[in-house]
């Protein structure tokens, strides 16, 4: 309850102010990992599909995914311990397990600022 959420999201422009403004400064690139993912698990994604939408900044929404994409996406996982469940469905993971994939995706971004709350 007393607002940390909603600060962060209003950083990272998710939410825009009743009143007065939140400025960054220009050109800086934010991320934010929330505490809870709406994320459905039903849905059929691997690990490897999910960690890749990181990439969406810089490759755009019909941008080829190339062999050092790959690389990327191994090397986030890897720096938060998940090396080897690129093939993993996401409904198999755990509740710790999904949050640092969340996180991995996260990492992809190349944000100046990363907000976890």
């Amino acid at each position: 309850g007393s607002g940390k959420s909603t600060l962060m999201k209003g950083i990272v422009g998710v939410l825009k102010p009743m009143a007065g403004t939140v400025v960054r400064a220009p050109g800086v690139r934010a991320a934010y990992l929330p505490q809870q993912s709406e994320l459905d698990r039903s849905f059929p994604a691997r690990v490897v599909d999910l960690v890749s939408l990181g990439l969406w900044p810089r490759r755009g929404l019909l941008g080829r995914y190339t062999r050092e994409d790959r690389d990327s996406v191994s090397q986030a996982l890897m720096a938060v311990g998940l090396g080897g469940f690129e093939k993993r469905p996401i409904d198999t993971l755990s509740g710790g397990q999904l949050q640092r994939t969340l996180f991995a995706r996260v990492l992809l971004q190349d944000a100046d600022l990363i907000l976890l709350d």
